[in-house]
């Protein structure tokens, strides 16, 4: 092998190690999201469910406490699942092969 055929193969292989370490880092972050985004879920809406019970107890208030209530906890759980929702997408494409001799090569080696 000539030296300039080695150093393209090896710029070649720093680009894919470069990319893979990338593609790990987008895995890595998307799971934290989704993690995260069902955790502050919860918190929001326990820290919300404190209010909202709080107004229940008001008779003025509790009419439409309720409704507000039902409102206010389908938006939130629409939110965050749409974060959520985003972040799996995102983990998907990190995890899928870009490399179209990337299948072939999994097929090989297995």
């Amino acid at each position: 092998m000539t030296p300039v055929a080695r150093a393209k193969t090896e710029t070649e292989k720093k680009k894919a190690t470069s990319k893979q370490w990338w593609l790990g880092i987008a895995d890595l972050s998307a799971a934290g999201v989704i993690a995260g985004a069902g955790m502050i879920q919860r918190v929001h809406l326990s820290i919300a469910d404190e209010s909202f019970n709080l107004l229940a107890r008001i008779p003025v208030t509790r009419p439409v406490s309720e409704p507000v209530r039902a409102i206010h906890h389908g938006l939130s759980r629409l939110s965050y699942g749409a974060v959520a929702m985003a972040a799996a997408a995102a983990q998907s494409l990190a995890r899928s092969p870009h490399d179209p001799d990337a299948v072939s090569r999994q097929r090989d080696s297995a």
